[in-house]
């Protein structure tokens, strides 16, 4: 912006950023239901899995 970058241009890598970002988490959240969350559940900690999986989505949906 202080470059007179013109805004529609920033807002596109904005927006690019975000989408990447979003990727990148959504892997996270996969590899951590696969991994740890499985591994709770395999263990028999179905509710210790389910409150853990419900504070993840938490953190995750929060701007």
């Amino acid at each position: 912006i202080e470059e007179d970058v013109y805004c529609d241009d920033v807002l596109t890598q904005i927006r690019a950023t975000r989408s990447a970002l979003n990727g990148v988490a959504a892997k996270l959240l996969e590899h951590h239901m696969k991994g740890c969350i499985m591994h709770k559940v395999e263990a028999g900690n179905e509710q210790q899995a389910m409150d853990e999986l419900l504070v993840t989505f938490q953190k995750l949906m929060k701007d």
